[in-house]
């Protein structure tokens, strides 16, 4: 499936360092799903997450397609659309 997501765009995966992962942590506390998880438990969580770089337009995730992660914007927009 990784391939499959590679070939739709221009994605570039970043390497998550320390600093990264600090960065990371932040990002998930503001989110309503990680709100009450523990500071080294959601680095725990962040030390395992990867960041990736999408181009504008470029498509994430797809209505209907199995998936075993979830994304978390850290900047920029995203646009939903039903795929139906």
């Amino acid at each position: 499936m990784e391939s499959d997501r590679a070939n739709r765009g221009f994605m570039k995966e970043i390497p998550v360092d320390a600093n990264m992962a600090d960065t990371i942590v932040i990002e998930l506390q503001q989110s309503s799903l990680f709100r009450d998880v523990k500071e080294p438990d959601l680095k725990v969580i962040a030390l395992s997450a990867r960041m990736i770089q999408y181009s504008e337009g470029e498509l994430i995730m797809k209505q209907g397609e199995p998936s075993d992660t979830f994304a978390v914007i850290a900047s920029g927009e995203v646009v939903v659309r039903d795929g139906r």
